[in-house]
């Protein structure tokens, strides 16, 4: 199911002007753990959420599902990418751990896909693995507690919760490949 098997991917980095010179920075795993910045980072790009949580496997605390997710935890540190535990939900259910990864999306994606993930979700909006996406509109994105109402979420720490707005439509693109469309 593509829903509840959401890899979500963020990428994140933080622009500001000083004087007339501009400045990058890059959004910090801190960066999600206060509204303000949450705000900022979720409409950049160099982050992304991770799982490896799959239905298939049982319950998102099952045994399987759990050692999935040791195993995504320990290619991350293997890697040497910055990550944040944070806890999804999908119509209201804990769909278990998911991982705020400090990574671009090609990386994220291909972190999915060896994870059997059929998507991830990034600034850009829902991005499946088959290639086929639906985008993000940031104006829309919510944020505790209206947040915690929304089909997909995601709860940074108790108290801060965002979900970032996709626009859908009555197609399963997680499941077709961009000739059937």
């Amino acid at each position: 199911m593509c829903v509840a098997q959401v890899l979500t991917v963020i990428t994140v980095s933080a622009t500001s002007l000083v004087g007339s010179t501009q400045k990058t920075k890059n959004v910090t795993l801190e960066d999600f753990d206060h509204l303000d910045s949450l705000k900022v980072a979720l409409t950049q790009s160099g982050w992304a959420i991770l799982t490896t949580t799959q239905d298939v496997l049982g319950a998102y605390n099952s045994s399987a599902n759990m050692a999935a997710n040791d195993n995504l935890r320990r290619e991350l540190q293997n890697l040497s990418i910055q990550y944040l535990e944070v806890a999804g939900f999908y119509k209201g259910k804990n769909e278990g751990v998911s991982f705020i990864v400090l990574a671009s999306e090609s990386q994220a994606l291909e972190l999915g896909q060896q994870h059997h993930q059929e998507s991830i979700l990034t600034t850009a909006g829902l991005v499946c693995s088959n290639g086929n996406r639906r985008y993000a509109n940031h104006s829309r994105d919510l944020f505790s507690p209206e947040a915690e109402k929304a089909a997909f979420y995601t709860t940074v720490r108790e108290g801060l919760s965002f979900s970032v707005y996709i626009m859908f439509d009555d197609t399963n693109l997680c499941q077709q490949s961009h000739v059937d469309l």
